[in-house]
């Protein structure tokens, strides 16, 4: 059964809408795009369109392009769970830049690529919380649990050092194509 998904918005982070022939190819070639800040919103049409392309045809891989500079961890765990429980492989291809969260998502493709002139980035966990002490310490246990799981995906799924992890544990790491794929944040070099 094939479906058009002529009205789902591929990755067009200024509202205007692709043209519909765009929108064929990318769903005939199954490309998907997260190029916005990692929310709620964005996770859930990813998901979505994950699931759908998935249902379509379970045995053809799908490519997630990301141009992301990140956002909310949580959500990106949820886009993470996603790739694992599908049927069908996703790929990863960093082209542009793959910042926190999206940093996180991009290492978790069965295949993953960067393109020559992109970079990834990881750095500490944050929390925005002005509130009573109680919630607080609350808020800190989870940020704790939530930076213990991120460093398993990467301990999982790359090859960072303990050295390169406490870099990102002070700080931010940037790091290159060529740096990328040294480190095993990368397979291969998308040309």
């Amino acid at each position: 059964m094939s479906r058009r998904m002529s009205d789902l918005n591929f990755g067009d982070s200024n509202n205007t809408e692709d043209s519909p022939k765009v929108v064929d190819i990318l769903h005939d070639n199954r490309c998907l795009f997260l190029v916005d800040e990692i929310d709620t919103f964005s996770a859930t049409k990813l998901i979505k369109e994950m699931i759908a392309l998935s249902f379509e045809d379970d045995k053809k891989d799908i490519f997630l392009i990301i141009n992301s500079q990140g956002g909310s961890v949580v959500d990106a765990f949820a886009i993470i769970d996603t790739m694992q429980y599908i049927k069908c492989k996703v790929h990863t291809v960093i082209n542009g830049m793959a910042c926190s969260a999206a940093g996180y998502i991009s290492v978790s493709g069965e295949r993953r690529y960067i393109s020559v002139n992109s970079y990834w980035m990881a750095h500490d966990m944050t929390i925005r919380q002005d509130d009573y002490i109680s919630k607080v310490k609350d808020g800190h246990r989870w940020l704790c649990d939530l930076d213990t799981k991120s460093q398993k995906i990467l301990r999982d799924n790359t090859k960072l050092t303990k050295d390169k992890i406490l870099k990102i544990k002070t700080g931010e790491l940037w790091l290159d194509a060529k740096q990328a794929m040294a480190l095993g944040i990368a397979d291969k070099i998308w040309r």
